[in-house]
Parts: C-alpha cells; structure tokens; sequence
C-alpha cells in the first residue's frame, strides 16, 4: 500500500488529468537522498497517441513526469533506459508495468547504446572541434565549453560499447571501476579550466591510441636554438631506443619544428615509412616550470596536446610516437596521462634529461 503523500498526488495527476493506466517510480525515492533533493521521476502510460514530459512542483518537491502511448511498452528506446534505475511499478494494467520492464532489460542487456567505427570517429572529432570554438573563450565559447564536459559523460560510455543509464549510475561506476577518468571528470567540473577539460577528453576519446612520449636525444650547445643537431652521443642514444622499440609497430610520429625533434624522431624510426609530422605548437622556447610562466605553457601544451589528436584521427593511427622539449614534453605527458610508465627515463644522458614514457 503506497502512503507517501506525495506519490499519492503525483498518482492522482497522471490518472485524472493524463488517463495513465502503468505508472512506474524510478531513480527516485532511493537516490534523491544521496544528493540532497527531493525529486520523483515517473514513466506512465495512456491509451492516447502522443509523447510528452511535465515537469510540476508539488509541496516543495520536484516531479518529472513523462508519459507515453502504449505502444512504447512494446517498443521502447534509449532513452528510456533511465527506467532501468531502482524501479518501482506504483500500477499498472494487464501486466502492461512487467512487460515494460522486461523490454528495457532486454534493451539495456543489448548494449543500445554501440556506435558504429564511423560514428565514432564522428564523435571524436565533434568533440576536439567544440574544444576549439570553446577555447576562444568568448560567451559563445564558454556556453560550448560546459555543454561539452556534460556531453563526455555519456561518450565515454558510447565510445567503449557500454549501456548509459544516467548520470547517478555512470558515475557510480567510473568512481568504481575506473577511478582515474572518474577524478578526470571530478578536476574538471570543480576548476572549469580548459586545461583539465582536454585531459578529459583526451582521456574519453584516445583509449584506443598508445602514445610514446620522448625528449630529444642530446644536441649540439652552440647553435640558433631551432637548428641545433644532435651531437655523436644523441646520434647513438637514438640508435638504442630504435633497438629497444623494434617491435614496437608505430604509425605515426609528431615533432617539433625545431631540428633537434626532427633528428630524434628520424633516428628511432630509421628505415621505417612513416609519416613525421612537425607542428610549431611543441616547440616553447622556454622552460615552462619557471612559475610567471606557468600559464603560457599550459597554452602551448593544450594547443600541442589538440593539434597531436587531430592529426591522430586525421590519419586513423593508433601507435604514435612524440618527440619533443624538456619541461613542454612533461606538460604533454601530464595531459595525456598524468601516471605516464617509465620506458626508459634519463638512461642513456643523465645531464641531458633523456628519456621515454609510454
């Protein structure tokens, strides 16, 4: 017997003003109070032939009703899959509140929610160019940009081939089984900088990419800053990570424009045909661990960091070496994943700062 007043009402709204035969509670009683609020979410059904959602305020509480034909007991879609959340049939007719929950099990058991390569890659680029129109940072941009960091949520499901059922669920189980991309996600709604939102996407949309992470083998001291070459001694610290990398199947590498980054990436891919790209946005002729330039740096490594997923999707690849700078290509690495493993760290030039993440 149902004696919460409030459920009481909202029954008696959906019966009289919308002829619901199958009212269903979800998502409500249970989890509004881990949250503080005094919500209650209803699917109902009629016998009419339209869809609609009302939204009421009922003694100081919030009510979301959304009603539906009959029809959609049989056929359900995804976005009723919220229904699935700690469920509660208040009435039903015929059965009509049983066949419906079974309909959506059956949905969210077939994984509705599995894009296609395609889609995918769509939804990947989609994202890096709304992080772009956001990073102009007037108001249009700052809409985009909140609008973006809510949409990744749901990608990150969408992309990996899981069920999404809401938000109290997903992040439920992102703090459960995935807690990295869980602080992600916690980083970047408490700062809203745009630093932390590309760690984010990043971390979303390149699961499938692994990248390597290098600084420059060591270089001539005497020289205009972009043309320095690498001295004998870098010439053969490239020859031994080419050793140790041997097996590893790169498909793209991305380098500075200073000549330096060049000759590093050229003298551990040797012989290999793969394209190197150079993009001006890793080359900062400064170190960025200097504090009153801090910021300046986060810059150019958020450029660097948008312009080496651009190329990565432009060209499909998904093992991608980085060559870049000292404290830059710390930066980087940082954004791609703030626990980069170890290759090989300062083995071959300890004074040089040589190294390899992964």
């Amino acid at each position: 017997m149902i004696d919460n007043p409030i459920l009481i009402q909202a029954m008696n709204i959906l019966e009289q003003e919308f002829s619901c035969h199958t009212i269903i509670l979800y998502a409500s009683s249970k989890g509004h109070e881990q949250v503080g609020l005094n919500d209650y979410n209803f699917i109902a059904f009629n016998d009419l032939a339209d869809s609609f959602k009302i939204s009421r305020i009922l003694d100081g509480e919030y009510l979301d009703l959304a009603i539906y034909p009959r029809d959609k007991i049989q056929n359900p879609d995804k976005f009723m899959l919220k229904a699935i959340e700690n469920s509660i049939i208040l009435k039903q007719k015929e059965g009509l509140g049983d066949l419906f929950m079974s309909r959506i099990l059956a949905l969210y058991n077939n994984q509705a929610y599995g894009l296609s390569d395609r889609e995918k890659k769509n939804q990947k680029i989609e994202a890096l160019k709304i992080f772009e129109r956001a990073y102009v940072g007037d108001m249009a941009g700052k809409h985009q940009k909140n609008g973006l960091l809510f949409s990744q949520l749901e990608s990150y499901f969408q992309l990996r081939d899981l069920p999404y059922s809401g938000v109290k669920k997903a992040l439920k189980f992102l703090n459960q089984q995935d807690p990295k991309t869980y602080d992600y996600f916690d980083n970047a709604l408490t700062t809203g900088e745009m630093f932390d939102l590309i760690r984010l996407i990043h971390r979303v949309t390149q699961a499938d990419k692994k990248y390597y992470v290098m600084r420059h083998a060591e270089t001539e001291p005497n020289a205009q800053d972009l043309q320095r070459a690498l001295t004998e001694v870098g010439k053969n610290q490239c020859e031994k990570v080419s050793e140790f990398l041997t097996k590893t199947p790169f498909d793209l590498a991305i380098c500075s424009t200073a000549l330096r980054t060049q000759q590093t990436a050229k003298g551990v891919l040797k012989e290999r045909k793969i394209n190197i790209h150079s993009i001006e946005a890793l080359y900062f002729p400064v170190n960025p661990k200097i504090a009153k330039i801090q910021e300046i740096g986060k810059n150019y490594a958020i450029n660097a960091l948008l312009q080496i997923m651009k190329i990565s999707l432009e060209t499909d690849s998904s093992s991608i070496l980085v060559v870049g700078h000292g404290g830059m290509i710390n930066l980087i690495g940082y954004l791609i994943d703030s626990e980069l493993k170890p290759l090989l760290h300062k083995a071959f030039a300890p004074s040089e700062g040589f190294y390899l993440n992964a």
